[in-house]
């Protein structure tokens, strides 16, 4: 048992909650800010719907450890690392997914991933974040609310939950808590 692993269940079961995309045909899935590639290789694993999962990162040093351990996991054929320059030839995804990474972003750089995910034509956006920085980013002058901009980018917050939201004596207490905001296009 590993943290990868539980926090991976965690998110696969609350989207399966909200949106019941394992009854969504052909899947098709952009992981912005991938990392290593933990979620890809236990939605790959999990889903037998997954038709294409998609890791992006801007960060050359996550995509090639992407591309590692992806490979190790033999997760290839259904995960594609796809460098950051190449994200306009990928097939039109259902999902977008952040995890805990736009809030380590500048504003400008959301901005600019928002727009890409509202050009793409994608349905649904999922971003997880710390409870302390919620839907902030980084910028020069401190922490900026980005709501707006997702918002501005066609989509309407679709649920609201807590990592802990079913475990009550865990919300102040449990390790390494996490928000769920699920948005779809209006």
């Amino acid at each position: 048992m590993s943290r990868d692993l539980l926090d991976s269940i965690i998110e696969i079961n609350f989207l399966e909650r909200q949106l019941g995309f394992s009854g969504w045909r052909d899947l098709k899935v952009l992981d912005i800010g991938a990392g290593y590639g933990r979620l890809a290789h236990r939605m790959a694993t999990a889903l037998p719907n997954l038709r294409k999962y998609y890791c992006v990162d801007a960060v050359p040093e996550s995509t090639l450890i992407s591309d590692y351990y992806l490979k190790y996991r033999n997760m290839t054929g259904l995960c594609t690392v796809v460098p950051l320059d190449q994200i306009g030839q990928m097939e039109q995804p259902d999902l977008a997914i952040n995890i805990h990474s736009f809030p380590e972003c500048r504003n400008r750089v959301v901005e600019w991933w928002l727009d890409r995910v509202r050009d793409m034509g994608i349905p649904w956006l999922f971003i997880v974040s710390t409870p302390s920085l919620g839907l902030t980013s980084r910028d020069e002058a401190g922490r900026k609310d980005f709501r707006q901009l997702i918002e501005r980018s066609g989509f309407e917050l679709w649920a609201y939950e807590s990592k802990f939201e079913g475990a009550p004596i865990l919300q102040p207490h449990g390790l390494y808590p996490a928000d769920y905001y699920p948005f779809r296009r209006s």
